[in-house]
């Protein structure tokens, strides 16, 4: 039996050292801004979400708005806000703009 232990309580906090919203969707949707209604937000937190999982790797993920680990992972937060970082994220948006 594995155990897992939380590492952040906010996700986006961790991964990108922003305190602009305590949840992954708040996250999207404030970097959409004023565009928000012209996204497919769902489908875009979907994948984002999906982002963020691939960044922890193995042992970890995304739980609702917080990172869990398991306890024998240790992860390194500067390599993971690197790896973050790398995330196109308006690529990803690209792919959800519903004027296309």
């Amino acid at each position: 039996m594995t155990t897992t232990r939380e590492v952040a309580g906010n996700a986006i906090d961790y991964l990108f050292g922003e305190r602009t919203s305590p949840s992954v969707a708040g996250y999207v949707e404030a970097a959409l801004g004023e565009y928000v209604a012209e996204f497919d937000v769902a489908g875009l937190v979907v994948e984002f979400r999906q982002a963020l999982d691939d960044v922890l790797g193995s042992g970890a993920g995304l739980v609702g708005d917080s990172i869990v680990a398991d306890v024998d992972v240790e992860l390194d937060q500067e390599a993971l806000r690197d790896a973050a970082e790398g995330i196109d994220f308006w690529a990803m948006a690209a792919r959800y703009d519903l004027a296309d």
